[in-house]
């Protein structure tokens, strides 16, 4: 049988939140723009259920703010208790979506614009030029550009030969359920611990619509027998985890099943010695949950792909994509993305970070 080839001119691999995105940003600049995903839909993998102040920014200055679901308001105030005080926070622009929904409703977008198939990968073929891409139907497509935006999951395709930096001490848990029994005028809550034995960061809840959110963070391993005994009982790991909790809820109950999420850091390694391929968000740098940069530094991935250096890379005979890992923008939100998971880590180790550590973090900053 023949192979069948296509042409665009920027293949999207991944039709996720990212790659949605940099699909309806790319066919507005008038670019044919292909874009796959080995789904049809996905299930709900604990990501991006609430959109931070920048983020919304991010998100509006691509044109997209609105289409999240749902397209609530602001969540408004909250409570944040630290296990010594209340504090009223305004959240400014802060909104709980249905990160599945929102997903679908991208997709549904980018396809105003873009060819979306369902298919999957083989291989790639980096190239200057004309990179091409195999999928298992036995089509081949050959493209201008290819932006891989798989979100980590899985391995990346043959053709590919990148290697990760991995660093097993930075590791995140993440619990997500709804819950129940709290009044419709209730907006959101968050309580912080410090150091304790079972690893726990922090709980915060929040409204997606008419249900109420809850996320606990933590540095727990998938082995880890206080992890079986929440997922068994999460009602109980809330009540030991959290001292207080009903005086500052009331009588809530886990109201849904439970989300279990595990992240390691990984980092790919000369992803710029590929002209033709791009990686983008979680595919190109692990972001711990629990610090709430992760959808930052997507975005941020995406404005500044399809902005400042996409148009310039089809306008000329090569897309030499190693100026966009090189971009200082990008390298600062993922290095204040990697300090804020090592505090994590460290807070449960240290009952203070070392005073030379914070100098050198800070010394990255500046």
């Amino acid at each position: 049988m023949s192979t069948k080839r296509l042409e665009a001119d920027v293949v999207i691999l991944g039709a996720g939140f990212g790659g949605s995105l940099a699909a309806s940003a790319l066919s507005r600049q008038g670019l044919d723009v292909l874009l796959l995903d080995c789904e049809r839909s996905r299930t709900n993998p604990l990501e991006a259920e609430k959109i931070e102040p920048d983020q919304a920014a991010l998100l509006r200055d691509l044109g997209l703010l609105d289409e999240r679901v749902p397209a609530a308001p602001p969540i408004g105030m909250v409570r944040n208790y630290d296990g010594s005080g209340i504090q009223d926070f305004d959240t400014v622009e802060q909104y709980g979506i249905s990160w599945h929904e929102t997903v679908l409703r991208l997709r549904d977008v980018a396809a105003r614009g873009s060819r979306v198939e369902t298919a999957s990968v083989r291989w790639i073929r980096p190239d200057p030029v004309r990179p091409r891409v195999g999928l298992d139907d036995d089509r081949e497509i050959s493209a201008r550009l290819v932006v891989v935006a798989t979100g980590g999951h899985g391995g990346l395709p043959d053709g590919l030969s990148l290697s990760r930096v991995v660093d097993n001490s930075l590791r995140s848990l993440t619990y997500g359920f709804d819950i129940g029994g709290l009044s419709s005028d209730f907006t959101g809550f968050n309580y912080f611990l410090g150091k304790n034995p079972d690893g726990v960061d922090f709980l915060t809840t929040f409204r997606v619509g008419d249900r109420v959110r809850a996320h606990v963070f933590t540095q727990q391993r998938p082995g880890d027998r206080v992890v079986s005994e929440a997922t068994n009982s999460m009602d109980g790991a809330l009540t030991s985890w959290f001292p207080g909790l009903d005086a500052h809820l009331g009588p809530v109950s886990v109201s849904s099943p439970i989300t279990v999420v595990n992240s390691t850091y990984r980092r790919t390694r000369d992803a710029g010695a590929a002209d033709g391929v791009v990686i983008i968000g979680e595919e190109f740098q692990t972001v711990s949950p629990t610090t709430g940069d992760g959808l930052t530094h997507l975005l941020t991935d995406v404005k500044l792909l399809c902005e400042r250096y996409v148009p310039g890379w089809l306008a000329g005979p090569h897309s030499k994509v190693r100026a966009f890992y090189g971009d200082p923008e990008k390298l600062a939100v993922g290095r204040t993305a990697l300090d804020h998971w090592c505090y994590y880590r460290d807070r449960q180790t240290w009952d203070r970070v070392p005073l030379y550590i914070r100098a050198m973090r800070k010394a990255r900053r500046a």
